[in-house]
């Protein structure tokens, strides 16, 4: 038997260099016992590189199925991305637990992705060139 093929617990050691992130103090089981549900919210790239999500952004809903926001001078959308919400039916998180360093895997499926995008601003033009 090989030392790969054994049960016991191998610490992780990061590489020389890194050093791993704290882990935050969120018990997701215990968090989501209740009927709470979990969202998918997909953001992009621009946002994240910046660090710069907003603390709340508005939800999409049956009445309006986009809503609109601002966010540091640039304007985003936010709407409910149905055909991925299909797909993440059969993902499974793992999320952090109490006890420092473990992971589980939560039995609560995905129930609504959200996707954020850039809203692309389009000067106006006046193509008879007489200004109003």
């Amino acid at each position: 038997m090989s030392s790969l093929d054994s049960e016991s617990d191998v610490e992780f050691v990061p590489p020389r260099g890194f050093k791993p992130l704290e882990q935050p103090k969120f018990d997701a089981p215990k968090t989501l016992a209740g009927g709470k549900k979990v969202w998918l919210i997909k953001v992009p790239k621009s946002i994240i590189a910046k660090k710069q999500l907003p603390k709340r952004i508005p939800v999409p809903s049956r009445a309006a199925p986009e809503v609109t926001f601002k966010h540091e001078r640039v304007k985003y959308v936010v709407a409910e991305n149905k055909e991925e919400e299909a797909m993440a039916r059969n993902v499974r998180i793992l999320a952090p637990t109490a006890k420092k360093g473990q992971l589980r895997q939560l039995m609560v499926p995905i129930s609504s992705v959200l996707q954020i995008s850039e809203v692309a601003s389009v000067p106006s033009i006046n193509l008879n060139g007489k200004s109003k």
